[in-house]
């Protein structure tokens, strides 16, 4: 018989998660792999591969694949928690900063315009914000080899914060 689960409860939800986030990659890394050949490679299939995030984006890493004409994405990054701090100097604080963590999947379109990618994505899962499951957003991207920033455009067309990563392969 095995023991139930004696820990702390936000340990058990972290390794849950991390659980999850994993099996999640895994796939769509596995569905990179299936990427149809096009005859024309479009500006937009540069982002195919693994990702990790840069600052000002919080740690982790994201894969991209290609299906057909329509592009998926997973992510895996630590969160800061919501108390007070300031910046961590070791890896002892940034352990404890970053010890909350989300993963989410994503499903897009891509145009490019004016050395610009457009990104119109559809959210397929998110384990920090269940309430985006579903909607829509429009993200614009700019590359430049293999680093990359993005911004999420608002409502009213402007950018939001901007994210950041490069690509590792």
């Amino acid at each position: 018989m095995i023991a139930p689960y004696a820990g702390d409860p936000l340990e058990k939800g972290a390794q849950v998660r991390l659980l999850l986030a994993g099996t999640v990659l895994a796939a769509v890394a596995w569905a990179a792999g299936v990427q149809v050949a096009e005859t024309k490679p479009s500006a937009c299939d540069a982002m195919v591969g693994v990702w990790e995030y840069l600052p000002p984006s919080a740690p982790g890493l994201a894969v991209i694949g290609k299906v057909q004409s329509k592009y998926m994405g997973v992510f895996y990054n630590t969160l800061p928690s919501d108390s007070p701090r300031t910046e961590p100097s070791t890896d002892a604080e940034k352990a404890i900063l970053y010890s909350h963590g989300g993963a989410g999947a994503w499903e897009y379109t891509c145009e490019t315009s004016a050395g610009k990618l457009r990104l119109k994505l559809r959210w397929l899962f998110s384990s920090y914000s269940p309430q985006l499951v579903g909607s829509e957003a429009t993200v614009e991207l700019e590359q430049d080899g293999s680093e990359a920033k993005w911004w999420f455009i608002g409502a009213d067309g402007k950018r939001g914060a901007m994210g950041a990563g490069r690509l590792l392969k």
